[in-house]
């Protein structure tokens, strides 16, 4: 998770980012625990979204906001 935040705090701060996104399959408890970890929030899921190792999978979408962005949501 140390990883994750630093590079996305890296991102923010040099780039013009208000937004990053990712998705986990539903296998992958472990990498949505980074995310979340990280700052990421939850958004949702879109069911069956993808087909992987001849199985279909659920998308799990999260994301963090810049909180230096101007823009407001």
């Amino acid at each position: 998770a140390k990883c994750v935040s630093g590079f996305v705090n890296y991102i923010f701060q040099n780039y013009d980012i208000i937004r990053i996104q990712a998705s986990v399959l539903d296998w992958n408890k472990a990498s949505a625990r980074v995310l979340e970890k990280s700052g990421f929030k939850y958004e949702g899921k879109s069911e069956k979204a993808f087909f992987k190792d001849n199985k279909t999978a659920d998308e799990h979408r999260f994301a963090l906001i810049n909180p230096n962005s101007e823009i407001s949501v």
